[in-house]
């Protein structure tokens, strides 16, 4: 008598979890800026990830820096001749994540 067992399919791989924003803020003491100024931002969010901001027409995908797990930085440098009378400061969630070097 022979036995024989079908073959089992691999492992599926876990999919990654989707990345997340917990929260966008500015680091700077006062919401009111002039030419020259920089608007700077901090996001709380997936670790390992890859975030970038915008804000109206004047800065699009700007990259911020994972300065430890999580915790994003960067800053929007207005020039002298630059001017916005209001914008929304956005973080698009697109679920992009760096490519990690072997």
């Amino acid at each position: 008598m022979q036995v024989t067992m079908p073959a089992q399919p691999p492992p599926t791989p876990p999919t990654p979890a989707k990345p997340e924003i917990i929260v966008l803020g500015l680091l700077n003491d006062s919401p009111l800026f002039k030419a020259g100024d920089a608007v700077r931002v901090q996001l709380q969010g997936t670790p390992q990830g890859a975030a970038t901001i915008s804000l109206g027409r004047l800065f699009r995908d700007q990259p911020l820096q994972e300065v430890r797990p999580g915790m994003y930085q960067g800053q929007l440098s207005f020039g002298q001749c630059q001017c916005a009378q209001s914008g929304a400061l956005r973080a698009p969630d697109r679920g992009r994540r760096p490519r990690r070097s072997r």
